[in-house]
């Protein structure tokens, strides 16, 4: 559900590939969770160069799951942001909505063009021969309206279809509580 621009997990979770032959197993796959900062670190950690002292660098070192010495991150929390707020945060198989997910997700028909006020002449997106439509993946386009509150178990349903808020308010204070602290140590 959601695509790119979202913060349903169509918009969040994106395939990361790693290659480093007599370190990293061939074929090996992991469904963990990681983030951008997790690059990083692990980058840092590989090559025995130490970052920075005088902040705090969030990412983990990807190297021990990356070759079968760890089944998964040492992540308490996930986070997503749009802008300086949280968007979702993530814990286990908990993910709570903290923002609204971004909009309605349009309905693409093939014949819809595919803009993008931004790219580079203001009206096409670049190599729009290249792109694929949005038409051709629609993704997921049932669930709950978007609203902050939504509680979703992602190893039950990864398709963010069944709002388990109301039935799982201690989850939800927990992750609220977290989104908060993070949110927090951003300014």
């Amino acid at each position: 559900r959601g695509m790119k621009g979202t913060s349903w997990e169509g918009g969040l979770r994106v395939p990361f590939i790693a290659r480093l032959p007599r370190v990293i197993p061939a074929g090996r796959t992991s469904d963990e969770p990681a983030v951008m900062p997790d690059v990083f670190a692990t980058v840092c950690a590989f090559g025995r160069v130490k970052p920075p002292a005088d902040r705090e660098i969030d990412g983990k070192d990807l190297m021990p799951l990356l070759t079968g010495q760890a089944d998964h991150v040492a992540h308490e929390f996930v986070f997503s942001t749009r802008g300086d707020k949280v968007a979702t945060v993530r814990s286990g198989k908990w993910k709570l909505h903290v923002l609204a997910a971004g909009g309605k997700q349009k309905a693409w028909k093939p014949d819809d063009r595919w803009t993008d006020p931004r790219a580079p002449d203001g009206k096409r997106i670049i190599a729009p021969k290249e792109q694929a439509h949005p038409s051709q993946y629609p993704g997921v386009q049932t669930g709950p309206a978007p609203k902050a509150g939504l509680l979703f178990d992602l190893t039950a349903d990864p398709a963010e279809q069944k709002d388990l808020a109301a039935e799982q308010p201690e989850v939800v204070k927990r992750l609220q509580e977290a989104a908060r602290a993070f949110e927090a140590s951003l300014k």
